[in-house]
C-alpha cells in the first residue's frame, strides 16, 4: 500500500508540473479577475487571503518543479504582499494614505501601450537581425530590460505629477519589487541596455527617469 501511495504521489506530481506553470494551475484557485488595484483600505483587506493562498499554491509548485530563480521569485512576491498586507508597516500606511490617488492613475494610464509603441522600432530591428544571421540575438535581453523598467518609469511619472512624492515612492516600491526589476536588468546588464537606449526616440526626462532607475534601486 505505501508503494502504491508513493507511486501516486509521483504520478499526480509530473502531471502538475506539466499543466503548463504554476501561474496557470495555481490561477484555479482564485478568481483571478477578482485581484485588481485596490481602491481601499477594506480592499486590501479582502484581496489579501486570497493573493497569499495564490503566492503558497506557487510556492509548493516552485519547490516541486521550479527551478532555484523561480522560486526566489515567488519568496520575492511573498514577502511584498506581506508587506503590504501587515497593518503595521510602513508600506501598507503609505499606500492606503495615497490609494484612491494612485489607483485612478492606474486605471487611467497608457503606460503598457506607451512602451511597446516606444521600443517598436527596436523589436522591428532586433527582428530584422535575427532574420538577416538566422539566429536569437542577446538584444532581446536589453528589450526586456528597457521594457520593464520604461514601464515602471512611466507609471512613477504619472503618479508623481498627479498624486505627489510620496504616492510616487510607495508605487515605485511596488513596482520594482513586484516586477522583480533586478531579475529582467541585472546590474550586469544595465549598461548594455543604456547604450541600446540610444536608438530609441525618448524624450530627455524619459532618459533620465530610465537612468535614475538604473542607479538607485
Amino acid at each position: 500500500m505505501g508503494g502504491v501511495v508513493v507511486f501516486l504521489g509521483a504520478t499526480a506530481t509530473v502531471d502538475k508540473c506539466e499543466e503548463g506553470g504554476g501561474g496557470q494551475m495555481c490561477s484555479k484557485l482564485i478568481e483571478v479577475g477578482y485581484l485588481r488595484f485596490p481602491q481601499s483600505e477594506a480592499d486590501i483587506d479582502r484581496m489579501c487571503p486570497l493573493v497569499l493562498k495564490f503566492a503558497d499554491c506557487l510556492k509548493d509548485y516552485e519547490d516541486e518543479c521550479g527551478a532555484e530563480k523561480e522560486r526566489e521569485n515567488v519568496e520575492k512576491l511573498i514577502d511584498l504582499t506581506n508587506d503590504i498586507c501587515r497593518e503595521d508597516s510602513q508600506l501598507r500606511i503609505s499606500l492606503v494614505a495615497n490609494i484612491a490617488c494612485i489607483e485612478n492613475q492606474i486605471n487611467r494610464s497608457n503606460c503598457n501601450r506607451k512602451t511597446r509603441d516606444d521600443l517598436e522600432e527596436l523589436k522591428d530591428y532586433i527582428e530584422e537581425i535575427e532574420t538577416e544571421q538566422n539566429m536569437f540575438s542577446d538584444m532581446w535581453l536589453d528589450y526586456q530590460c528597457l521594457f520593464v523598467a520604461m514601464e515602471i518609469a512611466c507609471y512613477a511619472s504619472d503618479i508623481s505629477q498627479n498624486c505627489g512624492k510620496e504616492a510616487e515612492d510607495v508605487s515605485m516600491e511596488i513596482l520594482i519589487r513586484g516586477e522583480h526589476l533586478d531579475d529582467y536588468c541585472p546590474e550586469t546588464s544595465r549598461e548594455s541596455a543604456l547604450e541600446v537606449m540610444k536608438m530609441l526616440d525618448l524624450e530627455l526626462e524619459e532618459e533620465t527617469d530610465l537612468k535614475n532607475i538604473f542607479s538607485t534601486h
